[in-house]
């Protein structure tokens, strides 16, 4: 402390002490108040107060062994302020650290959507129980008994008619079931009747036919035209111009006429796509029409002769049974007119393609060709042949 004497601890030995500066801050102490005091090995403990005359600087403090020699010159220690690191600790030695950088964490991809048309409906299903706990069951009926009850019917309807009981449970079967049993199934049929009756009435069908009847008029009227020549000798050539100007008169309207029919092509071809779309359904909803009349049946069997609530619900299935096979029928019915109205279209698409698009424009080519150069009677022959063909494919069958 200051104000007190420094105690040094020195052994035996030669060379120059050096002062140990204690705190870093040394001009506070004043050199000629302290004397150094020498503890040696022998006495630690005892303080002897040196008679050496002051001296103008502080003296080292030395602790060790009275007799060790010193090695080489006593340098000062200098201990810096703060707090003493405890005994045997290593000093923490400080080393410049890197700059920071900031920890980037990647953003969570986004959800992958889902189009409307590939997402699948989530089902539920839910066991159904008596209020005792007893598990409730469909029916369960075999093939065999369904092939004996039904023979006159197919695998593939009696398949269907047997997977509609195994979903029903007699026991929750209530009037309003009853009384709706397959009602979304005619509802359908009547969807399908007033889609197929916009497709087959509409106004490019017409338009195509009306077109194409006009055209066929005006070629009919230049083919009449050759059957009208003097047939004699070379009077004949001198009346060519006859027919060809009856096409030269036609052949704006012609042109007009073979244009729209080419443009509307496309439209009429998807209107048939659609039409045999239908079709299809139409024979899908019939099998499932037949089923739904046959379980309605069965199940109407089944509860005959019952209590007057299952009476009650028994005819009304039956009554449901005899609806559903009268909507079979009409769809057998409709089918004559629905193959008639395909054959019909896809006679016109014919018409269209291999007349307009492939027979008419070859002629028309080989007409130019003839007037340019001198004629015979070959090339008049082959002309009308032509033009005969074409109006024979553009005629309606």
């Amino acid at each position: 402390m200051l104000g007190t004497e420094p105690i040094a601890v020195s052994g035996t030995g030669s060379g120059e002490l050096k002062p140990t500066i204690i705190g870093g801050e040394c001009n506070q102490v004043k050199p000629t108040v302290f004397k150094p005091t020498i503890i040696v090995a022998q006495n630690i403990g005892r303080s002897t107060e040196s008679q050496d005359p002051p001296h103008d600087r502080l003296k080292p403090t030395v602790i060790g062994s009275g007799n060790a020699p010193l090695k080489g010159p006593v340098r000062p220690t200098i201990i810096p302020s703060g707090p003493v690191p405890e005994k045997g600790s290593v000093p923490e030695v400080k080393k410049e650290q890197p700059p920071r950088k900031p920890t980037v964490i990647p953003s969570a991809p986004p959800p992958k959507v889902i189009p409307e048309n590939e997402r699948k409906p989530m089902t539920v299903t839910k066991s159904t129980t008596i209020p005792g706990g007893v598990v409730r069951k469909g029916l369960e009926v075999e093939m065999n008994e369904l092939t004996k009850r039904f023979p006159a019917n197919s695998v593939e309807t009696l398949t269907a008619v047997r997977d509609i009981l195994i979903k029903t449970v007699l026991e929750t079967l209530t009037m309003k079931i009853s009384v709706s049993w397959g009602t979304k199934d005619q509802e359908r049929y009547g969807k399908l009747v007033k889609e197929s009756l916009a497709l087959t009435g509409s106004e490019r069908i017409r338009d195509s036919q009306r077109h194409l009847g006009r055209l066929y008029a005006l070629l009919l009227e230049v083919a009449d035209s050759f059957k009208n020549q003097d047939n004699s000798g070379l009077a004949f050539w001198k009346k060519w111009e006859s027919p060809l100007e009856a096409f030269r008169e036609r052949e704006a309207e012609i042109d007009q006429l073979s244009t729209f029919l080419r443009a509307v092509l496309p439209d009429i071809i998807d209107i048939q796509s659609k039409i045999d779309d239908g079709a299809r359904e139409y024979v899908s909803l019939s099998v499932t029409l037949e089923a739904q009349s046959l379980a309605a049946h069965y199940l109407s069997n089944l509860l005959t002769n019952k209590t007057p609530e299952q009476e009650s619900l028994s005819q009304r299935l039956l009554e449901r049974s005899l609806s559903l096979t009268q909507t079979v029928v009409q769809i057998k019915q409709g089918d004559i007119g629905r193959q008639s109205m395909v054959r019909e279209i896809g006679e016109l698409i014919s018409r269209i393609q291999d007349g307009v698009l492939l027979k008419l424009p070859a002629w028309i080519e080989q007409v130019g060709i003839v007037q340019a150069k001198d004629l015979t009677k070959t090339d008049v022959y082959t002309v009308q042949r032509g033009l005969e063909d074409v109006v024979n494919q553009l005629k309606s069958k």
